[in-house]
């Protein structure tokens, strides 16, 4: 039987427009201390965003998701 470990996580989201209140789940990020294990996931469907938000800057979104797939993805996270 695997090992358990204790693991926090955050739902990465696109909001097209906030005052809607709609959006898209998008990815994840994952910390595990015990694992020193810092991951991220992410997939952008853009058919369901273009049906919320037809005018979305899609290559200005991807940027950003690219650039939150950089900066939380790690082989071994710090300690802090």
């Amino acid at each position: 039987m695997p090992d358990h470990c204790a693991y926090d996580y955050s739902v990465i989201r696109v909001v097209p427009d906030v005052a809607r209140g709609e959006f898209l789940n998008v990815g994840v990020v994952l910390f595990a201390k015990t694992e020193r294990a810092l991951l991220s996931r992410i997939a952008l469907d853009e058919e369901r965003l273009s049906a919320l938000a037809p005018d979305a800057d899609v290559a200005g979104i991807h940027s950003h998701l690219a650039s939150i797939c950089l900066l939380y993805t790690s082989d071994a996270a710090d300690d802090n």
